[in-house]
């Protein structure tokens, strides 16, 4: 990244990213307190903070105070990396995890979305590049991005992998990758799509097997040393692989899921059929950014796809397609034909996502 080519992604980005923090927190704020707001933010300025103290917002930060106890085996539904971070430093800056917690997201938020600035700029020029920013903050579930959740840090550490997998940087974009699976299990399918960039980027056959590993090693390690922790703790080296059980969710073929999101469109729960929905937009942008954007981006949407599909429901997927970029590059590219698309994108969006960061604010929605 040169000076002169990165200061437009920076300045583009942190005006993007103080709108969206502003509209998402005035909205978390009305919908946890609504009249008075005010009055008790100016009692107690943490009141601010605590519409986000909600669900798995509640297990991240136990996990940065006490760690993964022994009678808790459902905590390693959260691999521990981002609530380490949160729990040193809070430590550090001797404020709470929570203040901690939401520190770290900013960060991980802003560098997520000038990385993403910056991939969507090589293939569609700086307007394209806005589009692509712009799309993914008016995404209906990107008020998480503000939240104690993984998926900031989950979407910078990916983003980040291609920028440098781009730049042929293999060992770097393996490390990401590694970091991004110790925030989310699943991002390890990232893999995949950065075998494919490497294997077309023209190296000698010597390089690629070199820069092969560099990209698998570090991910997989990762996923191993977290396995040979739950095996210390609680016995079990597979516990981090199969916990999804014991939130009621299990490795099931994708039609499964698939239904599943069927019968809550048909029995008209707007929720849950956001799911299926956002299922359906990672499917087709998979095809469309194949064929017309970057192959190794389609490759990511569609390993993504098949892992968020596999199974027994597809509760959360709305969330988990934050982490999906390529969607947003994908939106851009087809704004950039017709700016009219992003017009409606932005239209339905935005509403959606004030609804659900309001039902997330008063604790009636889990995301």
């Amino acid at each position: 990244m040169t000076g002169s080519g990165l200061r437009p992604a920076i300045i583009f980005s942190l005006a993007a990213f103080a709108v969206s923090r502003i509209v998402v927190q005035a909205a978390a704020v009305v919908a946890a307190y609504h009249g008075a707001a005010p009055q008790l933010i100016a009692q107690d300025p943490s009141a601010l903070l605590a519409p986000w103290m909600h669900w798995d917002s509640t297990y991240h930060l136990e996990i940065a105070q006490h760690g993964y106890p022994v009678s808790q085996p459902k905590l390693l539904a959260f691999p521990p990396l981002p609530w380490t971070l949160d729990g040193l430093l809070a430590s550090v800056l001797h404020i709470s995890e929570l203040a901690a917690a939401m520190l770290v997201s900013a960060v991980a938020e802003i560098v997520a979305l000038v990385v993403l600035y910056r991939l969507a700029e090589r293939d569609l020029g700086r307007l394209g590049a806005r589009f692509a920013v712009v799309a993914l903050l008016s995404f209906s579930s990107a008020f998480f991005l503000a939240a104690p959740y993984a998926e900031p840090f989950q979407l910078a550490c990916l983003c980040g992998s291609f920028l440098a997998a781009r730049n042929r940087r293999w060992t770097f974009a393996g490390i990401l990758v590694a970091l991004a699976t110790l925030s989310k299990l699943w991002s390890i399918v990232a893999v995949v799509p950065l075998l494919v960039e490497c294997w077309s980027s023209g190296v000698t056959r010597r390089r690629m097997i070199g820069a092969s590993l560099a990209v698998v090693l570090p991910p997989v390690l990762a996923v191993a040393g977290f396995c040979a922790f739950a095996w210390r703790q609680f016995g079990d080296a597979l516990l981090p692989i199969s916990v999804e059980r014991l939130w009621g969710k299990a490795l099931a073929p994708p039609w499964v899921a698939v239904a599943q999101g069927v019968q809550a469109v048909v029995g008209r729960h707007l929720v849950l059929g956001l799911d299926l929905v956002a299922l359906v937009l990672i499917t087709a942008a998979a095809v469309y950014v194949f064929l017309g954007v970057r192959r190794s981006y389609g490759v990511l949407l569609g390993v993504s796809a098949l892992a968020l599909a596999s199974t027994t429901e597809l509760t959360s997927t709305n969330r988990f397609a934050l982490a999906a970029f390529p969607l947003f590059i994908a939106v851009a590219h087809v704004a950039l034909q017709r700016r009219a698309v992003l017009v409606v994108w932005c239209a339905a969006g935005v509403p959606l996502q004030l609804l659900l960061v309001s039902h997330f604010a008063t604790g009636t929605w889990a995301g």
